[in-house]
């Protein structure tokens, strides 16, 4: 169930070893080091008129968030709904604009939908920065609240879908499109952006939204969605096309990863790609399902980010300080003492100032230049800041607290969740479709790998009688089961409707739309297989030891 570290017998985080119960204990550990190493460095320096605001106590604890981004029509809430495989409060799919809002889609007791204002004002959740933006904004933020397996350890976001020729966005919808973007980006742990495999037209603002992710490369998935729609000439034909787009938006050294397939409730259109479209779905299912894990690396990872960006901020605003002319004076304004002409003249040249300074301190203190600030980012804040109270000199015990915090506590962290996830038991995500991502590991050979076709039948004697017991009390009058029967049999696994199609294109051998009693057991055998973590044969054709004899004529092996 979306648990990302299994039990473990001994919790102590101050010897250095990592033994988490959940993702609690984390949570705790970082909050921890960042109040009493961090924070109190940030706040001497003020970090935050600069750079980002201060990390609140619910960010550390926040479910790994999963920020969905397409034009309309392109199948982002129809994703969400295959994934979880229920209806949400609020949910509109259909071929027009339908989503207007930007929807958090999390776990809850009951049904429920929050308004904006109401969910910024939560403490105990991690969206109160999203209160600059205005109620214009807030008025179109919700988060829909539904029981569901697969959200109790992970957060969807739906955007509202991209229309086409939308180049003054601000001023149509109110609010910066983009700049939300950018918040939900910086804090999602993946940016999938979806692709409609008929529809390739890309709009201004999409351009705009993915040149403003584009910065979280680790983090951005792409989906090629309702390809099933599409020929194999077709696909072939489009793939090539958004892989063009994609290498110019996505100038990354190693391309983001993209998924072709078709994510809906239903089964796949398209007979011909079928195999080739499952397969991606699955793959991104996995990497959905691992999730937990890598949202927990990603924060001791930005955590330590962040303490190297605040280290160099401090050493800025020391050598600014020095370079004060009035920096020796003490208990006198410098407005004051300087005059506002001389000291609007000292902003100037003390900005105009950081690029040698930025090679100076990279120089002497061996900083690393990708832990600076942008440039010209930094000095346009510098420019409208008050130098009397942001310029402070070095405080070295507070340096030393972050240097202690860095080479003491974060990278024994790191390597402890590393061996810990090197064990074979570690949980990963669960329920909705992501049931049937489970790996059925190393030393479990595949019950349908082809074997000796001379033997009568795979499915031994026990296991048909156990079946057999089932299909009695559902078969007709002619001594078969309808394909109504046999579904409201299948989904007692709780397996995705998608596993199921597959099981009954397998299982009805004579396509004659329902199941014998050999048919049956086939089916049966397939569910529990696939609960037991196998992948289900290909949708040719079943392996020849698992087909009843009665049934192998109508094959040719």
């Amino acid at each position: 169930m979306f648990s990302w570290l299994p039990k473990r017998p001994h919790s102590n985080l101050n010897d250095h070893h990592l033994s988490p119960t959940n993702r609690k204990l984390l949570a705790d550990h970082l909050q921890r080091m960042y109040k009493e190493k961090l924070a109190p460095l940030e706040q001497y320096t003020s970090f935050h008129h600069f750079h980002s605001f201060r990390i609140e106590d619910s960010d550390f604890s926040a479910k790994p968030m999963i920020l969905l981004i397409g034009q309309y029509s392109t199948g982002k809430t129809t994703f969400i709904r295959s994934i979880i495989e229920q209806d949400y409060p609020g949910m509109r799919i259909g071929p027009e604009p339908t989503t207007d809002n930007f929807t958090i889609i999390s776990d809850g007791p009951t049904e429920s939908i929050i308004p904006g204002n109401a969910l910024v004002s939560d403490k105990s959740l991690p969206y109160g920065q999203l209160a600059k933006f205005g109620n214009a904004f807030l008025n179109r933020l919700q988060m829909s609240t539904v029981p569901s397996p697969v959200l109790e350890n992970v957060v969807f976001i739906d955007t509202p879908g991209v229309a086409a020729g939308m180049k003054h966005h601000k001023v149509q919808r109110g609010y910066d499109f983009t700049e939300v973007i950018a918040w939900f980006a910086s804090h999602a742990d993946r940016v999938i952006l979806f692709f409609d495999a008929c529809k390739l037209d890309i709009s201004d603002e999409f351009k705009k939204v993915i040149e403003i992710v584009r910065d979280n490369d680790e983090k951005i998935r792409v989906v090629f969605n309702k390809a099933d729609l599409l020929t194999e000439q077709e696909l072939m034909r489009s793939y090539g096309a958004i892989m063009w787009f994609l290498g110019r938006a996505l100038p990354f050294p190693e391309p983001s990863r993209l998924y072709v397939s078709s994510f809906w409730s239903g089964e796949m259109r398209s007979v011909e790609n079928r195999a080739l479209l499952e397969s991606e779905a699955q793959d991104l299912y996995q990497d959905l399902q691992a999730l937990p894990r890598s949202s927990a690396l990603r924060k001791i990872n930005d955590l330590a980010k962040r303490a190297r960006l605040v280290k160099v901020h401090a050493y800025l605003m020391a050598e600014l300080y020095n370079r004060l002319p009035a920096s020796s004076v003490i208990g006198r304004k410098l407005n004051d003492f300087l005059g506002n002409n001389v000291l609007k003249k000292t902003r100037e040249n003390l900005a105009n100032s950081l690029p040698e300074i930025y090679e100076k301190l990279e120089r002497k203190l061996d900083l690393s230049f990708g832990d600076f600030p942008i440039l010209n980012v930094f000095k346009e804040r510098l420019l409208a800041c008050d130098f009397e109270t942001k310029l402070v000199p070095l405080r070295q015990s507070l340096i030393d607290e972050v240097d202690n915090m860095l080479n003491s506590h974060s990278n024994p962290l790191m390597s402890a969740i590393f061996d810990f996830f090197s064990l074979k038991n570690t949980e990963v995500s669960r329920g909705g479709t992501l049931k049937s991502v489970i790996s059925a590991g190393a030393n479990s050979p595949s019950p349908f790998e082809e074997q000796n076709a001379d033997l009568p039948w795979a499915i031994d004697l026990s296991r048909r009688a156990k079946y057999n017991e089932t299909f009695v009390k559902i078969k007709s009058e002619d001594g078969k089961v309808s394909g109504a029967s046999v579904r409201e049999e299948l989904l007692k696994t709780k397996l995705p409707n998608s596993v199921l199609a597959k099981i009954w294109r397998l299982s009805d051998m004579d396509n004659d739309n329902c199941l014998d009693e050999e048919e049956f057991a086939v089916a049966m055998y397939l569910a529990e297989m696939k609960l037991k973590g196998h992948d289900l044969p290909n949708f040719s054709a079943l392996p020849i030891h698992l087909v009843p004899p009665s049934k192998r004529h109508l094959f040719e092996f």
